[in-house]
């Protein structure tokens, strides 16, 4: 009986050192393991064993980002009811902005109310807001009001909010998402109130 107890005792002790043991590769493999069981599409983390090595990022940090990014998308997959299931674009974008700090209500609410085919731009729009320093509850308020103004008013959201915090914000992009607009002129023509500057070495022309 004291032995088991001591057992017991040390067992909080001996899995820590039972994880560390584990090389990299064996954690990758474990993470894809678990996404398939989970039904997360694993090609989410693929991607970013793929981008790591690219950059030649030591294993052992490929490892660690892949489990933190499965446990985001395993967040992101729970947040939303069954009848919201979300593609594997939605999904990723999804893991973005819980990553970013939107909360899982506002997430779960957003989820519901856009429609299929500009959902990830939303969630895209929602994300970039509160990146900006919004809270959740006021970034989904701008992004449902801009759903109902429609597709243009969505995509410049993020552009105008950080244009009224004195900052650059860059344009939505959704991994699968056709290009739309991303507001203001384009290269080459002027803001309204900027008069056409000549091209120069045709001073003469």
């Amino acid at each position: 009986m004291k032995t088991i107890l001591r057992l017991m005792l040390l067992l909080p002790a001996l899995l820590p050192a039972a994880a560390a043991a584990q090389t990299p590769d064996q954690t990758i493999d474990r993470a894809l393991e678990r996404a398939r069981a989970a039904g997360i599409p694993v090609a989410l983390l693929e991607s970013k064993i793929a981008e790591g090595r690219a950059k030649g990022v030591p294993l052992a940090r490929i490892a660690g980002a892949v489990e933190r990014r499965l446990q985001t998308l395993e967040r992101a997959s729970a947040a939303v009811e069954a009848r919201h299931r979300f593609t594997p674009e939605e999904l990723g974008v999804a893991a973005d902005a819980l990553a970013a700090g939107v909360s899982e209500q506002a997430l779960r609410t957003l989820s519901a109310a856009a429609p299929r085919e500009r959902r990830a731009v939303a969630i895209a729009a929602l994300s970039q807001l509160v990146q900006l320093g919004h809270a959740s509850e006021e970034a989904l308020r701008q992004v449902t009001a801009a759903l109902q103004r429609g597709p243009e008013a969505l995509m410049n959201l993020p552009a105008q909010a950080a244009a009224a915090a004195g900052r650059r914000g860059p344009p939505i992009d959704v991994p699968g998402a056709a290009p739309q607009g991303r507001g203001g002129p384009p290269p080459g023509v002027p803001g309204s109130g900027k008069p056409p500057q000549r091209p120069r070495g045709n001073s003469g022309s």
